[in-house]
Order: C-alpha cells, then structure tokens, then sequence
C-alpha cells in the first residue's frame, strides 16, 4: 500500500467497508489491472464507466498514477450510500479527468494532496 490520506487511516472501518461494497457490485475496477515490467511500468486501461483509477508508484512512494480512464466518470453521487460517504472523506482541489499523478505529502505536519 503506498501513502494513505490521514482522513482514510483515521476512518480505516469505513474504507474496509466501502472497498469491500465496491469489489462486490464493480468487480471490473479492480481486475482492470495490467502486467508490466520495467520497460512498461503502467498502461493504461479503459472503463466504460466507473471512477478514475490510480495505482500506487513503487518508486517514488508517495505518487499514485492514474491506469484507468472512464468514457463516462461515475459521479460521487451516483456511488451508493456507503462508498458516497468514503469518497466524500477525502477532499481534492483537482478534477481526476485532468490528473495523471497525485502527490501526497506531509509538509510542517500538514498534509498536502496535489495534482501533477
């Protein structure tokens, strides 16, 4: 697992759960994984409709990289109740469609997502 938000680690029952909910009904967001080697660390994968996906970078830890672009994004409140509410515990200033990284860091104890 790479970087975790600090609202995520603070309501880790509410993730679990929500990740748990999201598997069952959208399995394909999470088999939309592609293999790769150090010639080709990510590619890209296409969802007819779902949310942005991002992968954690192994190199630099505190980056998540987008692989997974929806022709249509699901909206936060299209989610049901339980992955709304998770969703909605981690606030951004950027739009996803626009973000090919997010950096996540800890400066003067503030933390700090930012879109790349």
């Amino acid at each position: 697992m790479g970087p975790v938000p600090l609202t995520v680690a603070a309501n880790v029952q509410v993730m679990d759960e929500a990740t748990a909910s999201a598997k069952a009904r959208y399995p394909d967001w999470f088999d939309a994984y592609c293999p790769h080697d150090e010639y080709q660390p990510h590619c890209l994968v296409a969802l007819t409709y779902g949310p942005h996906l991002f992968m954690w970078n192994e190199i630099d830890d505190n980056r998540y990289t987008q692989y997974g672009m929806p022709a249509r994004p699901i909206l936060s409140f299209e989610l049901p109740g339980e992955l709304e509410r998770a969703a909605l515990l981690v606030k951004v200033g950027f739009a996803f469609g626009k973000t090919p990284d997010i950096q996540l860091n800890y400066l003067e104890g503030m933390e700090v997502l930012s879109a790349m």
